[in-house]
């Protein structure tokens, strides 16, 4: 959430009884692997939360929103990831940063050759093509690095506006939990209660 919404939101939400911030500093149950807790947003700790109830751990969420987020989850909690741009932010820089390529509709990028024969199918093909490569790339990463510390096997999965626009060959090392985040809030707010 944005800072200054944050701020006036929390200003008015938290005056109620049963109010849950949720921050580094006042999750439940979720211990940090990572030098800078304060950094992490409350998104990706709510994501965390999600996988230790759906899955537990090891456990690499991937979050496509605006930013397309990886965490990883060990058994000591979050342990780190990666910011890259979503999907939306592809599609309308395109068209926003130059001067003749029209504006593309995220949607529209589920069918389309490979190959494009029009400017729209050569930007489809463009966005679906390495917006699913860098997925992919990133995980592959993030696996052997994470093999390399002797955690292996981690569950993968996915969540996020636009985590129904992958190719099937990637959809099918991820599983799709769509409410993970909400998942999380819940959860976080349940652990909150029961330490309060």
């Amino acid at each position: 959430m944005v800072p200054e919404v944050a701020a006036v939101a929390w200003g008015i939400l938290g005056r109620l009884p049963d109010a849950h911030h949720l921050r580094h500093d006042t999750v439940r149950g979720l211990g940090f692997d990572y030098p800078h807790p304060r950094e992490v947003g409350q998104d990706r700790l709510a994501n965390c939360i999600g996988a230790q109830v759906a899955v537990g751990a090891p456990a690499v969420i991937v979050d496509m929103g605006t930013a397309t987020t990886f965490d990883v989850l060990t058994a000591k909690g979050y342990a780190g990831g990666v910011i890259a741009p979503g999907l939306s932010v592809m599609t309308s820089y395109l068209h926003g940063r130059t001067a003749l390529l029209p504006e593309l509709d995220p949607e529209s990028i589920r069918e389309g050759p490979a190959v494009g024969k029009s400017t729209l199918d050569a930007m489809r093909a463009g966005c679906a093509l390495g917006f699913a490569g860098m997925i992919e790339r990133i995980l592959d990463a993030l696996l052997a690095e994470l093999a390399g510390q002797g955690i292996r096997s981690p569950t993968l999965l996915a969540t996020g506006g636009t985590a129904g626009f992958l190719p099937p060959s990637l959809s099918a090392r991820l599983r799709r939990e769509p409410h993970l985040t909400l998942v999380g809030l819940a959860e976080s707010w349940r652990r909150a209660r029961e330490d309060g």
